[in-house]
């Protein structure tokens, strides 16, 4: 783990909230408050964007960012790890048994991981509040049930488990 890694590992739920909260999630208008709070230092990469998704996704933002004046906005995304988390509110699953989610920060630098076949990210995860494990999808699964022992372990309050 590195010291980054340690750092947001010991943070509460309170205060991986209050950083979430920075971006409350336009598209479901989720407030960080209804959600649980996880730090994963290891998110899969691909529980967020299949390789082909991130490509396309990136060529409208560089599309985007071109038109504006700003050619290459993104491209050192490509090339350079990313230090600051991204974040993330999981809600389980659609009535089409489809996954939903919502990145609510770092969708330029999670999709430059997944089109340069990185395959985890540092993510800051919100999770619905009481969502059961098999609600979650299957690849980020383990990681919060590995996450949430960890936290039984230790000595933060219960409100992070």
């Amino acid at each position: 783990m590195s010291n980054l890694d340690d750092v947001w590992s010991r943070c509460s739920p309170e205060e991986l909230s209050e950083f979430a909260g920075r971006w409350e999630d336009m598209v479901t208008s989720t407030q960080p408050e209804e959600l649980d709070w996880l730090y994963i230092a290891k998110l899969p990469v691909a529980a967020l964007w299949s390789k082909e998704d991130a490509e396309e996704y990136w060529k409208e933002q560089s599309l985007e960012a071109a038109e504006n004046g700003m050619p290459g906005m993104w491209d050192a995304l490509l090339d350079e790890p990313v230090f600051e988390p991204i974040v993330v509110g999981f809600y389980g699953r659609h009535e089409n048994g489809h996954d939903s989610f919502s990145i609510w920060d770092g969708s330029h630098r999670s999709a430059a991981y997944a089109i340069t076949d990185r395959p985890n990210i540092s993510a800051v995860i919100g999770i619905t509040k009481k969502l059961d494990l098999d609600e979650l999808p299957g690849l980020i699964r383990p990681v919060v049930a590995a996450r949430r022992e960890e936290l039984n372990n230790c000595a933060l309050p219960t409100t992070c488990r």
